[in-house]
């Protein structure tokens, strides 16, 4: 639970850090190297953003043929998991925070699931970045081609403990292909249709 109000103490995870653009600027590499017909046209920083959980995005614009397609990547920080209940995939940031640093490795295992719950409740902080891919053709509305969500760790002085970071941090990097490919096949599933 945060003490102090926000006016007063900005939170420091709701902007976007020099390991977030990291991340961010991987899955864009990556993205462009395995399809050379998609050309990165614009990679806006918006601030100030006026939502509870996100003040920051990276919105990276795309072309590939008649296609049109932006990735926003959103910057999400919440004080305990009661934010982030609603939204199934913004749950998911929970879930892998909680996965990067349960000791409890056999995830088919009842203990495994009871550490992983024990490991949210038990949290202070959660923070993540939110993919939102969107597509529009020529003449057409733009639409919503999927949402994705994972953690990193806090950069908080107060709330963050920097072993997990650390934690959490590593096991981002380690899954990014997992968010790449998932990038890729929304890209590919709405370019054949």
């Amino acid at each position: 639970m945060k003490f102090f109000p926000e006016a007063l103490v900005p939170d420091p995870d709701k902007k976007i850090n020099k390991f977030d653009k990291l991340l961010i600027n991987k899955v864009i590499e990556e993205l462009l190297k395995h399809d050379t017909n998609l050309r990165l046209i614009k990679q806006e920083y918006l601030m100030d953003l006026n939502s509870q959980n996100c003040t920051e995005i990276i919105q990276c614009n795309f072309e590939k043929g008649i296609f049109k397609y932006y990735i926003e990547f959103c910057k999400l920080s919440s004080y305990g998991k009661k934010d982030f209940n609603d939204d199934p995939c913004t749950f998911k940031i929970l879930n892998t925070h909680a996965l990067s640093i349960n000791s409890i490795k056999d995830d088919n295992s009842i203990e495994f699931m009871n550490m992983q719950n024990k490991l949210i409740d038990e949290t202070k902080k959660f923070c993540g970045l939110k993919i939102n891919i969107h597509s529009s053709e020529e003449g057409k509305r733009s639409k919503l081609l999927g949402q994705e969500a994972f953690a990193v760790g806090s950069k908080d002085t107060i709330y963050g403990q920097s072993e997990l970071t650390i934690r959490v941090d590593e096991s981002a990097l380690k899954h990014l292909d997992l968010y790449k490919d998932w990038i890729i096949k929304k890209l590919v599933k709405n370019s054949i249709r």
